[in-house]
């Protein structure tokens, strides 16, 4: 779910956050000043980029985001395989839905 994909971004960011702050404490100790308000700067940057990434996916959800295209491609063509050429599908348009999927279908229909 789109919910432990933004925990596991959140941990694997706290995980590359203290590598970082290490690192200039370390250099600090080692006489690199100059090093530990570089890595600050790179967690800054770090957390930043998340948590746009994060926004982004959480605001596609909100807003029904389009399908992937390839998905819906997909889905186009077993839609065409199980009703076969009497009913050719003329659009399909897909979007998330909570866990789901929702499509929306237009099938042309012989005359008569």
């Amino acid at each position: 779910s789109d919910v432990v994909l933004a925990n596991a971004a959140h941990h694997r960011s706290d995980a590359y956050a203290s590598v970082a702050a290490l690192g200039g404490i370390a250099g600090r100790g080692l006489g690199f000043y100059w090093l530990d308000p570089v890595a600050g700067v790179a967690v800054g940057a770090l957390v930043a980029i998340q948590g746009l990434k994060i926004c982004r996916t959480a605001a596609d959800e909100l807003l029904d985001a389009a399908f992937d295209p390839a998905r819906v491609e997909r889905l186009r063509d077993a839609v065409s395989v199980v009703l076969g050429d009497d009913y050719p599908v003329k659009s399909l348009r897909a979007r998330k839905a909570g866990p789901g999927v929702v499509a929306d279908l237009v099938v042309g229909v012989p005359a008569g």
